[in-house]
């Protein structure tokens, strides 16, 4: 950490926990207008003082730990935000939210209790302006720690409009010395603070209905969006523009539904007001709004975005474009983490995020595939008679246990086909998907194993549609598909044929170099410049001279490096 705090700018100055102390019995009088179930945001987060210290008043014990003077709460959900990719690492290490980078250009319709701050002293008032304005859109507190110049001395246009909003809103300023100064600050400063407590009123569109109104503003006001939309259409990697529309109906939806919520609370503070709590008499509401199948009430709003976002997610993740080169196993670990996508905004910078993870994990995940693949064609049913011979030994370097794949391998697919007789003509048909799902990730293995113009042939879906073409005319035999060609037997076997004798060379070189089985020269060097050992390892797999410079003279062809495979990882998203 104190490597990471020396490389970061000088108005990074961590939060100290005295200071925090100081706040919370300072402005003991506005922590009762909080909620015992609290949404806080914290912008510039820095390496999560201020998160950190309000997880833990969060307490499953809330009802028997409250006081006048200190912050407790039932339950707490704290998003946070940092510009610096280092100190968002930390952030995430802690296992805290963290959902954008620039707090300046965060955009969301989370609503948020209260916004806890303690911003670049350069720009504070640019920050705490900001804030401002997120709260002004649904009501919630403000606690800004500032350098008390920036109250003090307001010369600028800005720090005139800060002092005009917090005159507008009453704001509970307290200026403190040295506060940076303390044995727990670490990082040291003698510049003066003021910390500013901000309580905004919920606003008028709560309780007056314009619905409509808004919603008809809102499309001549999208011109100006649309200009930032194209700027940001630019950086839309190669084959997913489809990002922009859902991107786009995303938001949409989100502000039909929030402008619907607002309008929902309008009408209820309308008919209390007009007509007084008259369904005591009944025994239902008249008039309900359900959110994710609950009753309309404070957190609606918050539900209500979650759905959305999860949705919006959920389809990303069901999208080919974006997920079609995973393996089902690569797929499956990504589909684990959907839920907890409901917390993070349907952007193209989240999405950009998400897509630089993948990246991060993607080429683990290749290797093993690769690795699977040729355990399955080898080692996986030795056991079987018929599937024995799928492989073919040869003498390794440093070991007489290595092996490779043969053209023609044999595999057990039980239980997942049957046929049935029908005017004299055997029909197929599938019984289980597994058997599909097998085939298909056998054939995204070989994608990144394959030459990039043989893995560019896009036959992904074609594979299944083949299989079903063919079974529905009573063929199962030499079934032609993009690496192989099929022949399905009653008896529950698969025979695979491998099309391309170059892919499957390419292939086997691949595992017998990861598994140094082949000396790591192998295919660099010519035959005559091989040493003895090499030299009999040369023989035994390639047959000779001849056959172990067909590999040297064309490397590109047959040698397969993990820079290689770093390249597919970084696409991997992308469409085929």
């Amino acid at each position: 950490m104190n490597e990471i705090m020396k490389n970061m700018n000088n108005e990074f100055f961590p939060t100290p926990i005295s200071l925090l102390e100081k706040i919370e019995v300072d402005f003991a009088d506005m922590w009762k207008m909080l909620p015992s179930e609290i949404t806080i945001l914290e912008p510039s987060a820095g390496k999560g003082d201020i998160a950190e210290w309000f997880k833990e008043r969060a307490s499953e014990n809330f009802y028997w730990r409250q006081d006048k003077k200190h912050l407790y709460f039932s339950r707490a959900d704290i998003d946070c935000i940092e510009i610096e990719p280092d100190l968002r690492a930390t952030l995430k290490g802690k296992s805290l939210r963290v959902v954008h980078d620039d707090f300046l250009t965060y955009d969301t319709a989370k609503r948020y209790d209260l916004i806890f701050m303690n911003p670049p002293f350069s720009n504070g008032d640019k920050h705490l302006l900001k804030a401002i304005a997120l709260q002004e859109r649904y009501g919630g507190m403000v606690v800004c720690i500032l350098n008390a110049e920036t109250i003090r001395n307001p010369f600028s246009n800005t720090r005139k409009a800060l002092a005009n909003q917090l005159a507008k809103y009453g704001a509970k300023i307290e200026f403190y010395e040295n506060v940076f100064s303390v044995e727990d600050a670490e990082r040291k400063t003698g510049t003066d603070i003021a910390v500013v407590g901000i309580q905004i009123p919920i606003p008028e569109q709560f309780s007056q209905s314009f619905i409509f109104d808004r919603l008809d503003k809102a499309k001549t006001e999208r011109a100006a969006e649309w200009v930032e939309e194209d700027e940001c259409r630019d950086i839309i990697p190669e084959g997913l523009d489809f990002l922009d529309s859902y991107i786009k109906q995303f938001n949409d939806e989100i502000k039909a539904g929030v402008a619907l919520i607002k309008e929902f609370h309008a009408y209820l503070s309308a008919r209390k007001e007009r007509f007084g709590n008259i369904d005591s008499e009944y025994e239902h509401e008249t008039l309900t709004l359900k959110v994710v199948g609950k009753n309309i009430g404070r957190d609606s709003l918050n539900s209500f975005v979650e759905a959305v976002r999860l949705r919006y997610w959920k389809m990303l993740f069901e999208n080919p474009k974006f997920t079609g080169k995973l393996t089902s196993k690569m797929q499956n670990e990504l589909y684990s983490s959907v839920h907890d996508m409901k917390h993070y905004d349907f952007t193209l910078h989240n999405i950009l995020e998400l897509m630089t993870q993948i990246r991060n994990n993607t080429l683990k995940g290749i290797e093993d595939s690769l690795e699977s693949l040729f355990d399955t064609f080898s080692s996986k049913y030795s056991y079987i008679d018929e599937s024995s011979n799928n492989i073919h030994y040869y003498n390794g370097w440093k070991t007489n246990k290595a092996h490779k794949i043969n053209k023609k391998v044999i595999i057990p697919m039980y239980d997942v086909w049957h046929s049935w007789r029908f005017d004299g003509v055997t029909r197929w048909e599938l019984k289980s998907y597994r058997a599909l799902e097998t085939l298909r990730d056998l054939a995204k293995a070989l994608d990144y194993i394959a030459t990039p113009a043989y893995s560019a042939i896009d036959t992904h879906y074609d594979l299944e549609h083949e299989i079903e073409r063919c079974f529905r005319l009573g063929i199962s035999a030499n079934i032609e598909t993009k690496y192989f060609i099929l022949t399905f037997y009653k008896k529950g076997t698969c025979h695979i044929v491998f099309r391309d004798d170059n892919i499957l060379e390419r292939f086997n070189l691949y595992i017998g170099r990861q598994r140094n089985w082949l000396p790591p020269c192998y295919g660099r060097k010519d035959y005559n410049d091989l040493d003895d050992e090499e030299r009999a390892v040369a023989d035994s797999y390639s047959g000779g001279a001849e056959g172990y410079n067909k590999i040297y003279e064309h490397q590109a062809l047959y040698l397969v490096e993990s820079s290689q495979l770093l390249m597919l990882a970084e696409s991997v998203s992308s469409a085929d």
